[in-house]
């Protein structure tokens, strides 16, 4: 699931969209967590094997087919961030008669969705911003978000 962290030197909280902060030492851990992500990936039936198989022809520079994709799983109704909405439910239509090409639209909804989810931060205007956290990813610096 998305939950888009960035070390700030100021907090930011924003019912609106989400947004909260935690102290960590001496700055803030700014994000939100989304309800969206991969979760639908096992429900639609995709296996680890084909998950392997079908991202090779995936060519992530193209776009989807379907590019208005909103990955929440079915067990689910409502979303935290970036765009609070109790009773959101997932989009997963049209599905594309290719395997390659459904995974390709919900990679990209998935992807759609953390991008949001950076946006709503920076426009509350975090300044400061030194990492961005992602779960299973090793942080690396970034540059400064204008503030």
């Amino acid at each position: 699931s998305p939950h888009p962290r960035l070390l700030s030197d100021v907090p930011a909280d924003d019912a609106s969209t989400g947004v909260y902060s935690h102290r960590l030492g001496d700055r803030w851990l700014v994000g939100g967590a989304s309800n969206a992500g991969c979760a639908v990936l096992r429900e639609q039936g995709f296996s680890g094997d084909e998950l392997a198989r079908l991202s090779e022809e995936i060519d992530p520079l193209a776009q989807p087919p379907c590019t208005d994709y909103y990955p929440l799983s079915s067990l689910v109704v409502g979303e935290r961030f970036p765009r609070p909405d109790e009773n959101a439910v997932g989009v997963l239509e049209p599905v594309p008669e290719s395997r390659a090409a459904f995974l390709h639209c919900i990679l990209h909804g998935i992807a759609k969705v953390e991008t949001e989810g950076y946006e709503a931060l920076a426009a509350l205007g975090i300044s400061g911003l030194w990492f961005a956290f992602c779960p299973g990813v090793v942080v690396h610096p970034l540059a400064v978000f204008p503030g």
